[in-house]
């Protein structure tokens, strides 16, 4: 290869070099190898050419070694976007730890809502449970009084004929035999105006019997007294004497009266056994 060719070689060698590796590394290196050229081509002492080799190949190595600006602001776009990433995730993190959160304060919201909702549905039913058996107790309950009522009316009803029967047989047949059972009737009688009616019904006959009772009591004594005066003459005209009429219990004997003689009267003012 000839010194033409060589050069042309570098040349391109340099462009392409500049090319690849933009920046202060890119100047680094080519400085090292135009230095490097100039040197080794166009220095024709040995000396100089390796002095220029060298400056060319601390040159190149120092553009090679040294960091370049695309590099940096690569590394700190790399660094943001990993920062970025990280916090996204954690964000991300945050959010799902958020919504996990959210989710299951849902669901206990969800678990308390339905456990309210089934309480206040066994309440409801516990009351409309127990309001049905309080309407059924009290139906029955007015069931059951209605029914002693009406027992208590039919009883009530049955004492007042029965009273009213025994009274009107008392009142047919007006014995004192008759007034204990027709007492004993309106005893069961429970109305107070009607057993108070009955009672003076009672009332009413006792009176009568007892009028006639004594009615009787006095004609029979009257006719005992007329049997008796029927039965004095036929057994004696006169009494023989006063202590015979004194014994009959005739004494004072007087004058129409049998028993009555002249010789028990004494001093003939028609009275005798007067003393």
């Amino acid at each position: 290869m000839n010194q033409k060719s060589k050069k042309w070689i570098a040349i391109l060698l340099i462009f392409a070099a500049s090319a690849a590796l933009p920046g202060i590394r890119a100047f680094l290196v080519l400085a090292g190898l135009i230095g490097g050229l100039y040197f080794a081509f166009w220095k024709k002492t040995p000396q100089l050419r390796n002095q220029a080799l060298g400056v060319a190949t601390i040159g190149i190595l120092a553009g090679l070694v040294a960091p370049s600006e695309q590099t940096s602001q690569t590394n700190q776009v790399q660094q943001e976007l990993t920062a970025t990433q990280t916090q996204l995730n954690k964000t991300k993190q945050e959010l799902q730890k958020a919504k996990a959160e959210a989710d299951k304060a849902k669901e206990d919201l969800k678990k308390e809502t339905d456990k309210n909702q089934k309480k206040e549905q066994e309440q409801a039913e516990k009351k409309e449970q127990e309001k049905a058996e309080q309407e059924k107790i009290q139906k029955e309950q007015a069931e059951k009084q209605k029914a002693e009522e009406e027992q208590r009316a039919q009883e009530a009803e049955q004492a007042r004929n029965q009273a009213d029967q025994a009274v009107q047989a008392l009142e047919q047949n007006q014995i004192l035999e008759n007034i204990g059972q027709a007492q004993a009737a309106v005893d069961a009688v429970s109305d107070p105006q009607q057993k108070a009616d009955f009672q003076h019904r009672i009332e009413l006959v006792r009176g009568a019997i007892q009028a006639r009772q004594e009615e009787a009591n006095r004609l029979a004594q009257e006719q005992q007294q007329a049997q008796q005066q029927a039965q004095a003459p036929q057994t004696a005209q006169y009494f023989p004497n006063c202590s015979a009429a004194r014994a009959a219990g005739a004494a004072p004997v007087y004058r129409g009266n049998p028993g009555y003689g002249s010789h028990l009267d004494r001093d003939g003012d028609g009275i005798g056994c007067e003393r």
